[in-house]
């Protein structure tokens, strides 16, 4: 009878399937197909702009204040494995620091203390005094600077930086705050 027992326990262990949990994107199952996520962000307000090589772009979102942010998702076949907030490109050490701090305190308030941070700058001999915000600033648009924080949930993770790129032949710089949903990430690696 024992042996019976643990057998239709067996079985109904084999029965259960694992189930998946995804990220979620300000209340959209990173779980939907692209279309479907794609109509979600608009529902949402946001103005969907284009999509090319693997990504899809919405203009307009609203985000830490700023009314004119950029969504960015990456696909893969019909797959969003992450989606990326841009904000608007800023003008000073202040604006970036500002936003970065606003950023990283809604999310720690939200996820909890974040996995890793690295806030630094890379001086060099020649580097002028980095208290001074002009100088800090200067420091990022020359890609002297590392400013990353880490947030790890059980479905993804969520990264927050500051970022210089270039655009127009110009060095500009924002904060990006970037959603990974875990499974759809390893089905984009395969």
């Amino acid at each position: 009878m024992l042996s019976a027992a643990l057998s239709m326990a067996q079985d109904a262990d084999s029965l259960q399937v694992k189930q998946v949990h995804h990220l979620d994107f300000f209340g959209i199952p990173m779980e939907l197909p692209l279309q479907q996520f794609s109509d979600s962000l608009v529902a949402k307000g946001m103005e969907r702009d284009t999509v090319k090589n693997g990504i899809a772009i919405f203009e307009n979102f609203s985000y830490a204040g700023h009314d004119s942010c950029r969504v960015q998702l990456e696909v893969n076949g019909d797959v969003v494995h992450s989606a990326s907030i841009l904000l608007p490109v800023a003008g000073s050490w202040e604006a970036l620091e500002q936003d970065y701090g606003k950023i990283k305190q809604d999310l720690t308030a939200t996820f909890g203390r974040p996995e890793s941070v690295q806030e630094m700058f890379f001086a060099t001999p020649d580097t002028v005094n980095l208290q001074d915000n002009a100088a800090k600033f200067s420091e990022v648009l020359a890609g002297r600077s590392k400013y990353h924080t880490l947030f790890l949930t059980d479905e993804g993770r969520i990264f927050v930086t500051i970022l210089k790129y270039r655009e127009k032949g110009e060095n500009l710089c924002r904060v990006i705050v970037k959603y990974m949903d875990y499974e759809n990430f390893k089905k984009q690696k395969r």
